[in-house]
């Protein structure tokens, strides 16, 4: 044997997606994990604020802050 182990607490087996350096590894195909544009965007949290308010219960409103953030990010 070549003395390479798994350490079986570590492991995960049968998944159907995995992060591997900031991708998104599946059947699908790879994608860039979209937490890693925080890193590199300067007051990220600022922006996207009125984009992460349309996920609350109140409902989905698109409206100029919105679309504002949307171009900022994009």
């Amino acid at each position: 044997m070549n003395g390479l182990v798994a350490n079986r607490k570590k492991c995960q087996f049968a998944q159907l997606s995995v992060e591997y350096l900031w991708h998104m590894i599946s059947g699908a195909g790879v994608s860039v994990d979209p937490s890693c544009y925080r890193k590199f965007i300067k007051d990220y949290g600022k922006i996207a604020k009125s984009l992460t308010e349309l996920t609350k219960k109140e409902g989905f409103q698109w409206n100029s802050k919105a679309q504002q953030a949307f171009e900022s990010l994009k």
